[in-house]
């Protein structure tokens, strides 16, 4: 069974789909080219919880950018997970 992993950002997920919100989650999305199902898992936690991220892959590490912790502090740190 040949599984295709891709590293989504939870928050930016739910954050276009239901609305914004403060949290550490990052989820997983897993791919079977067998059965062509995907499903989803927990995957590591954010160093600092937040909101309205950005974010990138890059050389397998993910890099979690800026964003806000509530709505009136707004960060410039940088998570590398």
């Amino acid at each position: 069974m040949t599984l295709i992993n891709l590293a989504i950002f939870g928050v930016a997920v739910i954050m276009f789909c239901i609305c914004y919100f403060v949290s550490d989650s990052i989820f997983q999305m897993s791919y079977s080219e067998v059965s062509q199902k995907s499903f989803w898992s927990n995957g590591k936690s954010m160093p600092t919880p937040r909101e309205e991220i950005s974010g990138t892959l890059l050389n397998g590490k993910i890099y979690i950018v800026g964003g806000s912790a509530d709505a009136n502090e707004i960060t410039d740190n940088v998570g590398i997970l």
